[in-house]
């Protein structure tokens, strides 16, 4: 006779959390930012220098910047510069975003110039200076001005510097900004 082999029920897999949808409005600025980046890398060179890990809060454009920083920019129009990046791409998600940051024009009114794109890099960073503006703040409301005065005063002076940054990037991305 045959002996049945024992039944082992199968786990369900622990699913990640879902990744929020890269097409809601507040990942535009950085869509916008790799767009151009990608499409105009010798003229975002200089401005892209500025950026980190940080400016990118989708886990799908972080990856894709990663591989896009680990990389020299060229400083002039070079077609094989994009296809390197997309060769190194470890995910499907990330080479969908980057196919799409290859072929979607910048929603930019006018024709693109350094001045453009500056102002959506800069753009980019003044969303992640308000994150920090709202994080010093909140530790700062936390914090007892009298029983921590030294740390209380690191942190507002920290906060005055970040309001500064804020308001010279607005300049820098409302300025030229033409969309």
């Amino acid at each position: 006779t045959r002996q049945a082999l024992p039944v082992v029920a199968e786990m369900p897999e622990q699913s990640a959390e879902p990744v929020a949808s890269l097409g809601e409005p507040r990942f535009a600025d950085e869509r916008e930012a790799l767009k151009a980046i990608i499409q105009h890398p010798d003229i975002a060179a200089p401005f892209a220098a500025e950026l980190g890990d940080n400016d990118f809060t989708h886990p799908w454009t972080k990856e894709l910047w990663q591989h896009i920083s680990a990389r020299p920019f060229p400083t002039s129009i070079d077609p094989i510069w994009a296809s390197s990046i997309a060769d190194s791409l470890p995910s499907d998600q990330v080479r969908r975003v980057f196919t799409q940051c290859v072929v979607e024009p910048l929603r930019a009114q006018t024709s693109v110039t350094t001045s453009l794109i500056e102002s959506l890099i800069a753009r980019l960073q003044e969303v992640t200076t308000a994150r920090r503006v709202v994080e010093v703040k909140s530790k700062l409301q936390r914090t007892n001005p009298v029983e921590q005065a030294e740390e209380y005063n690191r942190m507002f002076g920290e906060l005055v510097a970040l309001e500064q940054q804020r308001r010279s990037l607005r300049e820098r991305a409302i300025g030229q900004n033409a969309y």
